[in-house]
């Protein structure tokens, strides 16, 4: 089965690995490139991001990723910390993250974040974060669902691991046999 996935003017293809321009709209220009910058919302976001000791802190966000006419792809993201465990139980708060990479495609990606949260014992934690991993789309209910893993450092909490998941606005995707 072959999974394709439509980004206004990018057609994403899992099964062949490729990047190719599809053009509805005519904004195609040539092999793997876009005529004008093109930019899909980030919507539904959940994430979890867990430390070598388990604390973990979840919640769930929401962005833009952008495509320039040179095929870089960047993203901004809001993190709204909803609680975790250890540590993180019951924190809350505002997290802003900027992205370099696969935010609406398949790849490697790279998050940075700086924020605070409220934690439950009435204190304050300044979170410094990046993040390196690998981004994979999925067709879920004719949505394209961006699935991404990775490894980074926290301040103060040492190395951590983090997932994410969000919808790529703007895109379509469907399976053809």
């Amino acid at each position: 089965m072959n999974t394709r996935f439509w980004l206004l003017s990018v057609v994403a293809c899992v099964a062949c690995g490729s990047r190719v321009p599809a053009s509805p709209s005519g904004v195609a220009r040539g092999p793997d490139t876009l005529a004008a910058d093109a930019s899909f919302g980030l919507t539904g976001g959940v994430f979890s991001i867990t430390n070598d000791k388990g604390d973990r802190l979840q919640g769930t966000y929401t962005g833009v990723a952008t495509f320039t006419d040179a095929g870089a792809e960047s993203a901004t993201v809001e993190l709204t910390a909803a609680g975790g465990t250890g540590v993180f139980e019951d924190a809350t708060g505002r997290i802003a993250a900027v992205g370099k990479g696969a935010f609406a495609d398949e790849g490697a990606f790279t998050l940075t974040a700086d924020g605070t949260v409220a934690l439950a014992s009435g204190k304050r934690a300044q979170i410094g974060l990046t993040l390196r991993g690998t981004s994979l789309l999925s067709c879920v209910a004719a949505a394209t669902t961006a699935s991404q893993t990775a490894e980074g450092t926290m301040t103060r909490a040492g190395r951590v691991t983090g997932s994410l998941s969000h919808v790529v606005g703007n895109s379509d995707c469907s399976s053809s046999h």
